[in-house]
């Protein structure tokens, strides 16, 4: 994190820390919906933030049940990925599943399925 994005952030959470207490809490139907859910947990957050917070909503659903690092995700290939996922519904599924098979592979260290993950993603938002 640069020193700088402390004062923009005081608690240091990525984007998708962000959208995935909003995600559950409209699954849980604590909030109707995510534009209510949006609004009310952050209230004192700009209107450009919650459009961001809001762009990873998507991210969040599908990528939590398979991608093993997400805080690594940065702003700028999250919402790159988000655009890419709404023109190309087809890549929604071929992400899903290129990732469900490395979270499932076992022989693969970690940091190296981390690192291999990530470029998958970053592939695909392009």
């Amino acid at each position: 994190m640069l020193p700088w994005s402390k004062k923009l952030n005081p608690a240091g959470l990525s984007f998708y820390e962000r959208a995935w207490p909003m995600t559950r809490s409209v699954g849980k139907r604590v909030f109707r919906n995510g534009s209510i859910a949006l609004g009310q947990i952050f209230t004192g957050v700009s209107r450009s933030k919650r459009t961001k917070v809001g762009n990873w909503v998507g991210l969040v659903r599908m990528l939590d049940p398979v991608l093993k690092y997400p805080i690594n995700l940065t702003e700028s290939i999250g919402l790159a990925l988000a655009q890419a996922l709404e023109a190309n519904p087809s890549l929604r599924k071929r992400l899903q599943i290129v990732l469900q098979c490395r979270a499932g592979s076992d022989s693969t260290p970690r940091s190296a399925d981390h690192q291999s993950g990530h470029a998958t993603i970053r592939r695909a938002a392009g």
